[in-house]
Formats: C-alpha cells, sequence, structure tokens
C-alpha cells in the first residue's frame, strides 16, 4: 500500500528539522534525483531556505538582540529555536514569542543575561505593532467625563498596551541601538528598567516609567480605581508628581474610557 501524502509530507518536515535524519529520504519515493548525493545537495537548499527563513523572521521582531549577539552567532541561535519551536501557524510574525525564554537558557548567554531581558521588550513591540489603533481619550477628557467620581474611576486601556519591567537596563540598551550608531550607555547593566508600550499614533511607543509610575500603572491594568494607583504609587515615592504622570499616560494614548463601579 503506498504511502499518503500526508505521511510523506510529515516525514519531509521531520528531516528539515533534523540534520541527521537524510536516511528519511532514501525511502521515500519521491523524485529528488537519480543519486543519494543529488539528494542530498536538493534537500539541503530546503534546509538552507528554511533556516533563512527563520533567521530574517527573527531579525525582523529582534534587531537589537541581533546587534548585541552579531549576526552569526544570531544565525545560530536562529537554528536552534527553529528546531526547538517551530511555528505553528501559518503567519510567521508569530515565531518568536518564546524566543525571549529561549536565549534565557542558552549557555552561551548565561553571561549576558540582559539579552534575554532586551528580547522582551523587544517581542512586546513586535506585538503592538500589529495591534489595532484605537479611539484614545484624553485627559481633559476624562477629568470632565468623570467629574466628582475621577478618583472613583477606573480607566479602559488601549489594545496592545503593555509593560514592562526588568532587572537589567533593557529599555536604555534598546534606546542606544536605534541609530545607526549605537550610542554609549549611560548607566550600568544592573539598573532595573521600566515602562509601558503603547501606539498614541499608528506604530509603537515605548515611554520609560519610574518604578512608582509602573506600579500605579500596574494596578489601574487590574482594573482598580485611579485612587487606588495613585496610592500606590505615593508609597513608593512620597514626592510623586501626580499631575505629570497623569499628563504623560493621557498623551501617551494609554486609554479609551473609564467606568466606575459604583
Amino acid at each position: 500500500m503506498s504511502e499518503s501524502l500526508k505521511a510523506i509530507q510529515e516525514r519531509f518536515a521531520a528531516a528539515l528539522l533534523d540534520p541527521k535524519s537524510e536516511h528519511v529520504l532514501r525511502d521515500l519515493k519521491l523524485k529528488f534525483g537519480s543519486t543519494n548525493d543529488v539528494r542530498a545537495d536538493r534537500f539541503s537548499i530546503y534546509r538552507g531556505n528554511l533556516l533563512a527563513i527563520w533567521s530574517k523572521t527573527l531579525a525582523n521582531a529582534f534587531p537589537v538582540v541581533q546587534r548585541l549577539v552579531g549576526d552569526e552567532f544570531f544565525e545560530d541561535l536562529a537554528r536552534l529555536y527553529g528546531r526547538a519551536y517551530p511555528s505553528q501557524s501559518g503567519d510567521l510574525n508569530f515565531l518568536g514569542e518564546h524566543f525571549p525564554s529561549f536565549l534565557s537558557l542558552q549557555e552561551g548567554l548565561q553571561g549576558y543575561p540582559y539579552i534575554a531581558a532586551v528580547a522582551d521588550l523587544e517581542w512586546v513591540i513586535h506585538c503592538n505593532y500589529y495591534q489595532q489603533d484605537q479611539e484614545k481619550i484624553s485627559l481633559p477628557q476624562f477629568i470632565s467625563q468623570a467629574g466628582e467620581k475621577l478618583q472613583e474611576s477606573s480607566l479602559h486601556f488601549a489594545s496592545g498596551v503593555s509593560l514592562h519591567k526588568s532587572d537589567f537596563a533593557s529599555y536604555p540598551i534598546w534606546l542606544a541601538h536605534q541609530g545607526a550608531e549605537v550610542e554609549h550607555l549611560t548607566v550600568p547593566l544592573e539598573t532595573p528598567s521600566y515602562c509601558i508600550i503603547c501606539r498614541p499614533q499608528w506604530q509603537p511607543t515605548v515611554v520609560e516609567l519610574s518604578e512608582a509610575s509602573f506600579r500605579a500603572l500596574e494596578v489601574l491594568l487590574q482594573g482598580e480605581a485611579l485612587a487606588q494607583a495613585l496610592d500606590v504609587a505615593l508609597q513608593i515615592q512620597a514626592d510623586f508628581d501626580v499631575g505629570g504622570q497623569l499628563q504623560t499616560w493621557f498623551a501617551a494614548g494609554l486609554f479609551v474610557g473609564h467606568f466606575c463601579k459604583d
């Protein structure tokens, strides 16, 4: 009984992912060539194309990581990652979902833990790029509409808004690599980083935050009222600039509406 097309495709895919499985091809009734050498040469083209797809797709989502580790090492990482996490979707934009955690486990990067933190930030930025734009609410609108219940109001965040924090200077490192020339890092690598990723217009924007501002936004993201969020911030930073931070949050287009639980 002849082998089904599905079975052949599965074996072909397995051989692509496993460099030691060329023997699978010898058993397939496919016309890869008249000799084993020709079959291997032609199959290597498929494998090379697959590696190129992995590398280009991951480089698109993690350009700063690529610059940090270099093109050659990044390609090696892409090869290992692609075999460990083959795409489960026809949309390759989601291929890098596990890349930050993958990097944190790589033996060759154990001395550079900040690289995984930068990857985590880049993945959030990458995902935000594909979010839908929404009409944002301004601070004057919020004040006018909430009225006396301003402090008791909770805020609806725009789609794709995400908080990022790390024990390393992930945001300063990312920012230093946005130009053609890498800027000098002005803070130690072990400096904690806090920021929020949003899209006030049509593309992702990263806004650096203080820890107090970050913790307040965490509370708001949990659906709590503005008063509770500001209390948390003031406990961390007694001179927390409430008015200034509200202006920063709303200018960044974080919110699309508000509600009161009462």
